[in-house]
């Protein structure tokens, strides 16, 4: 997936610390990899890495 699409699909390229789009990215990753507060504990580290 490219920078840009992320880009596109959180509406912000600031991503700092505290910041709305900080949380955005998170949710955006979190709905991308169908992560939720039921399965997040099943999930093994090395399997939330990226290149």
């Amino acid at each position: 997936m490219e920078p840009s699409y992320i880009i596109e699909q959180i509406g912000t390229r600031v991503i700092d610390y505290g910041t709305i789009g900080n949380k955005k990215l998170a949710k955006f990753i979190c709905d991308e990899l169908g992560l939720n507060g039921r399965n997040i504990d099943k999930v093994e580290p090395w399997a939330l890495c990226c290149q």
